[in-house]
C-alpha cells in the first residue's frame, strides 16, 4: 500500500500546487481588472467634467442670446411699435399652426 498512499500524496501535492497557482492567477487578473477599472472611471471622470464644462457655456451663451433678443424686443418696440405688433400676431399665428397640425 506504500505506492497507493505515494501516488495519493503526489496528487495531493499536485492538486496543492494548482491551487497555489490558480489563486496566484486570480489575484493578478483582479488586480489587472481593478487597474483597468481605476483607468476607465478616471476617463469618465475627465468626460463628465468637460461635458459639464459644455454645458455651463452652452447655458451661458443662452443665456446671452436671450438677453440680446429681450433688448431687441424691447427696441424695436420703442422705435417701431406697430412693426412689433404685427411679428409677434405672425408669430403666435406660426406657433398656432404648427400647434395645430400636430395633432
Amino acid at each position: 500500500m506504500g505506492s497507493l498512499d505515494t501516488s495519493r500524496d503526489q496528487v495531493q501535492d499536485t492538486a496543492n500546487v494548482i491551487a497555489n497557482r490558480a489563486g496566484t492567477i486570480a489575484e493578478q487578473v483582479g488586480q489587472r481588472v481593478s487597474s483597468a477599472a481605476d483607468r476607465v472611471s478616471d476617463r469618465i471622470g475627465g468626460l463628465s467634467a468637460a461635458a459639464q464644462e459644455k454645458g455651463t457655456a452652452a447655458a451661458n451663451s443662452s443665456k446671452e442670446v436671450a438677453g440680446t433678443m429681450r433688448d431687441a424686443l424691447a427696441e424695436s418696440a420703442r422705435n417701431q411699435p406697430l412693426t412689433t405688433i404685427a411679428m409677434a400676431i405672425g408669430a403666435g399665428f406660426l406657433l398656432g399652426a404648427i400647434w395645430r397640425s400636430g395633432r
